[in-house]
């Protein structure tokens, strides 16, 4: 079987399972996490959508260059350290590039993908407020962010859920054709290779960290993924750890040590600036392990651009 007739199969999969989740009523259930007015997120399709509304649950992509290609180009070049562009672990070196030029901006609209994340998103804040009777209150992350741009994206400030340590990161993508595959399966582990922290989907706060990945096509165009990923209870990793699958375990859980909550949620991988025991020097990495926990939000088209 062909890796499009297998993403084509689990995505009938996961539209039955969803039917199946409504029909019990889970996501309303899932909707009424706390009685804290200030915090109620939605299973719902965002507002601002445009294709997806009444297309059939269609994966779409939007193109919103018009409306983000300015703010995309300063969060990815005010983000980014022109210093270290090309001296990064993950770096082909030689680059003499200095910065990003923005070519296209698309929106990924998912309505399967999103709600899926968006269940998810719901039963991190839970736990992370101290819901759950097994779920100590672990504190939040700090807010991570590029530069505080991240206002300026006017659709962030309302739908970010901080609660569940959500946040706005860098994804670089090698090669043209797995674009594709990230707007119809999301950040898809079956085809993550192995990295320093495992298996999982890796994330950046820099531009230029993400740009280290991506390979150009035959016009010179570079790919990203500015995604959503759910931090929740973070875990800082100092050393490399390619066996990982999931997060470490929890120091302590509660009353119950049970295998639902006994896990941190995320890896961020730490340097030299944040400990001077890290591995790392120049970049953080942020990495999720479950699929539900990352969403594409914005697909970015650039050229690296020398400017004097």
């Amino acid at each position: 079987m062909s890796d499009e007739e297998l993403e084509q199969q689990q995505e009938q999969l996961w539209l039955q399972e969803l039917q199946e989740w409504q029909e019990e009523e889970e996501l309303l259930l899932l909707c009424k996490l706390v009685d804290d007015s200030s915090f109620s997120p939605s299973i719902g399709l965002p507002l601002y959508w445009t294709v997806a509304q009444s297309d059939g649950g269609l994966a779409q992509r939007v193109d919103v260059t018009h409306e983000y290609g300015e703010w995309v180009s300063n969060v990815i070049n005010k983000s980014s350290f022109v210093e270290n562009i090309g001296r990064g672990r993950d770096s082909r070196g030689g680059s003499s590039h200095n910065f990003f030029e923005i070519v296209k901006v698309e929106r990924v609209e998912n309505p399967l993908l999103f709600q899926e994340y968006s269940a998810r998103r719901n039963t991190m804040a839970k736990e992370l407020k101290g819901c759950c009777p097994l779920m100590p209150k672990p504190p939040l992350p700090q807010r991570l962010v590029v530069d505080g741009t991240i206002d300026e994206y006017k659709h962030a400030g309302t739908m970010l859920v901080y609660e569940a340590g959500e946040s706005l990161l860098f994804h670089g993508v090698r090669e043209e054709a797995t674009i594709p595959k990230i707007v119809r399966s999301g950040f898809d582990n079956r085809f993550n290779n192995l990295g320093m922290f495992g298996i999982g989907a890796y994330f950046a706060e820099n531009g230029n960290k993400a740009d280290e990945y991506t390979k150009g096509n035959e016009n010179d165009h570079h790919f990203m993924v500015i995604g959503r990923v759910l931090l929740g209870d973070v875990h800082y990793q100092n050393l490399e750890d390619p066996s990982m699958r999931i997060p470490p375990r929890r120091e302590q859980v509660g009353n119950n040590d049970t295998e639902l909550y006994a896990h941190h949620h995320s890896v961020v991988a730490n340097t030299k600036k944040e400990d001077p025991n890290a591995q790392l020097k120049l970049h953080r990495e942020f990495i999720v392990y479950e699929r539900s926990q990352a969403y594409p939000e914005l697909i970015i088209t650039y050229r690296r651009v020398k400017k004097e």
